[in-house]
């Protein structure tokens, strides 16, 4: 190492001592301690920054502002989950998506099955937390088609969605989810209904028109033609989209996206 290196490496050094000596903790939040998150209001010279460090399990995970409320991803299990369970769903998967674990994701299915002519649909939730601030509290509707032995879901379908910032009080955030979680199960009753309707329904020449111009030909299947039974057209063209194995997911969705758009009308 030469002399300007050196020169170069002491004072980053003493840069970092001052900064330790300036930036300290005015106040520790223990709240959620025992899901080991402790929140720590942060000091510039003695004053007050308006701003917090969280850290989880001993590790600094986000710097946000003082008016941020951390909502623990263990409390939405304890809190949350239970309550959609309650509505008749059930946990098909749960998984943190971030790698320092601040991100929560779980997957709910409601537990009755809709029969569609032979055809069993299914409803459920995906309900999305972090504890970093990332992204808000979130939780959409979706409907799907059968679960392959591999987990995945086939011809799925949003149904509903609501977001809630991490702001107000914890008891303030948990109410307001659980007043509009009925309404995310009452966008998949209205779904229900429309399913239903599409089984006495004809394609009509304006849905022909669209799907015959926005589709590949490899998707159309035999049945899409003016005056042909719309269920019976909406489920081929959902099965040749989610098992053509040469598409990529983003392109499958794209596509599956165009077909409800169109046959949902």
């Amino acid at each position: 190492m030469n002399k300007m290196e050196e020169e170069k490496k002491e004072e980053r050094r003493k840069m970092s001592k001052r900064l330790i000596v300036e930036y300290g903790v005015s106040e520790e939040d223990d709240t959620w301690a025992e899901y080991g998150l402790i929140q720590k209001h942060l000091s510039f010279k003695g004053e007050n920054t308006g701003y917090k460090g969280i850290e989880k399990s001993s590790n600094l995970i986000a710097i946000v502002r003082k008016g941020y409320t951390l909502v623990p991803n263990e409390l939405v299990k304890e809190k949350v989950i239970p309550y959609i369970e309650d509505l008749g769903y059930s946990v098909i998967r749960e998984e943190n998506w971030t790698k320092r674990g601040t991100g929560f994701l779980a997957y709910v299915a409601r537990d009755e099955k809709i029969d569609m002519k032979g055809e069993p649909m299914r409803f459920g939730m995906t309900i999305m937390n972090s504890e970093d601030g990332t992204i808000p509290f979130t939780i959409e509707g979706f409907s799907f088609r059968e679960i392959c032995k591999n987990g995945a879901m086939l011809g799925i379908r949003k149904e509903g969605k609501f977001s809630r910032k991490h702001l107000g009080s914890i008891e303030t955030i948990l109410k307001f989810v659980q007043d509009q979680v009925p309404s995310v199960v009452k966008a998949q009753d209205d779904v229900i209904n429309k399913y239903r309707a599409m089984m006495t329904r004809e394609v009509t020449p304006e849905q022909f028109g669209l799907l015959d111009q926005m589709l590949p030909k490899k998707i159309k299947p035999e049945e899409l033609r003016v005056g042909g039974n719309q269920w019976l057209v909406y489920n081929e063209m959902t099965e040749r989209i989610w098992h053509n194995t040469k598409g990529t997911g983003a392109r499958r969705v794209a596509l599956m996206n165009v077909v409800n758009t169109v046959m949902m009308r």
